[in-house]
């Protein structure tokens, strides 16, 4: 009797499961806007506020998502650590001449942003980190938040700012995380080190970044502070002494520039000024006639408006304020005015 053994085979297939943290890809993209303060006055530049919006579009998001955004700090050209960001000079001789500016968000918060005068050795020199949670969905994976800022101008004290354009680049990166252990019970504290290079125990991952630019185009510009006339009282017209009143010009850059008086508001013909009695009571519609000077060199020139004449007084400020006086006179052999309160308004125009 013969046995046939017949070799059968088998295969064996072992499907391995490893348990563990569901993986995920996630997938986004920051889309910051251009900050554009347009045309600024240099020498009313403090608080200058411009608003943007950054948007954070992001799509298969099917676990919940912790994340952070950070704005990169970029110190001026010439500085070493400082923490401020800038927007550096881009004509000639760029050093030392920036304009430091802040993001603000949530009011009066500083947010990714700087800190004006804050030093490198401060924890949060450059700001808070912007944090928050993305929702997981498996039905609705796609997110899109628009986080609203407002950059801040301010001005270091002092400092010369020339006529020109004025502008710097920055990257807004986001960082993520959504391990599963981090889901719940992750403070604010906690978050912030996504963001924070060294973090231990949150491994903040790099997912996007877009740069922006940021903007403002300075003009020329000058500021004008009058200090007014007064003659006081006197019971004769004769007797009353010259009085001063002065106009305080400042322009940024070397800036020329001419001061004219025009008549005033009871003129009798050129170059004549009137003041005119207040209380009508008193003294009717009686004038006062007076005239105003200019000085140079012991030489008094009557001060009116006509352009590019010597009764227009020149000058030049290089962002200092340069004083002016105002010299005023009454006109002599008025004979007897009434008496009374007698005044006058004069516009003072500067051009430039």
């Amino acid at each position: 009797m013969f046995f046939f053994v017949r070799n059968i085979n088998y295969c064996f297939i072992m499907l391995l499961f490893v348990g563990g943290e569901e993986a995920s890809a996630h997938h986004c993209r920051i889309i910051p806007n251009t900050v554009n303060f347009g045309k600024i006055d240099p020498l009313r530049i403090d608080g200058l506020t411009q608003a943007f919006t950054m948007t954070l579009d992001c799509y298969s998001i099917t676990d919940p998502t912790h994340y952070c955004i950070s704005l990169q700090s970029v110190p001026p050209i010439g500085a070493t650590g400082n923490p401020e960001r800038t927007l550096d000079f881009t004509g000639v001789n760029p050093q030392d001449r920036f304009i430091s500016f802040q993001f603000i968000c949530g009011g009066s918060l500083s947010c990714a942003g700087s800190i004006f005068g804050g030093a490198v050795n401060e924890p949060e020199g450059y700001g808070e980190p912007i944090i928050g949670t993305l929702p997981g969905d498996s039905r609705a994976p796609t997110r899109q938040i628009a986080q609203p800022f407002d950059a801040v101008l301010g001005r270091p004290g002092g400092q010369d700012l020339r006529t020109g354009l004025y502008s710097n680049r920055f990257t807004a990166s986001v960082y993520w995380n959504y391990s599963s252990r981090y889901n719940n019970g992750m403070d604010d504290e906690t978050k912030k080190l996504m963001c924070k290079k060294g973090g231990s125990g949150v491994p903040g991952t790099l997912v996007t970044q877009s740069t922006f630019l940021v903007t403002a185009n300075v003009e020329k510009s000058c500021s004008l502070v009058v200090t007014g006339i007064n003659f006081g009282k006197s019971a004769s017209l004769d007797n009353v002494p010259e009085a001063k009143g002065a106009i305080q010009v400042k322009c940024s850059d070397p800036t020329d520039y001419q001061i004219g008086l025009s008549l005033g508001n009871n003129s009798k013909g050129e170059n004549q000024r009137s003041m005119k009695c207040t209380n009508t009571d008193k003294c009717g519609t009686s004038l006062v006639d007076y005239n105003l000077y200019h000085r140079e060199n012991g030489v008094d020139t009557l001060w009116n408006n006509k352009w590019n004449t010597d009764g227009i007084v020149t000058s030049t400020s290089n962002n200092q304020t340069v004083e002016t006086p105002v010299y005023a006179r009454l006109v002599p052999n008025q004979g007897n005015v009434p008496a009374g309160l007698y005044s006058d308004i004069v516009i003072v125009e500067i051009r430039y």
